[in-house]
């Protein structure tokens, strides 16, 4: 079994990484839906604003990370390995 040279482990981890920044974009689409859903809801308005609030932590958490995606993205493009001629 051969060893897998750098420029395919790094197009892997580039199609990985893309990957996950598409899937947690699903998920803030869906926690907002969600949000918004809880709001409509006929819930008493404690328990409205207590799901409210968690569901917004986790759009926050989401957001966080593609945040650091786009930024390992940005920053990684000067540092590819190059391909050898």
């Amino acid at each position: 079994m051969s060893t897998p040279d750098i420029t395919e482990l790094h197009r892997a981890y580039m199609l990985s990484i893309r990957q996950h920044q598409r899937l947690l974009g699903e998920l803030c689409a869906t926690l907002s839906n969600l949000g918004v859903a809880i709001n409509n809801s006929p819930l008493d308005s404690q328990m409205r604003d207590a799901l409210s609030a968690g569901v917004g932590r986790h759009v926050d958490l989401a957001r966080g990370i593609i945040a650091g995606i786009d930024s390992a993205l940005s920053s990684s493009a000067p540092t590819r390995p190059s391909i050898a001629h």
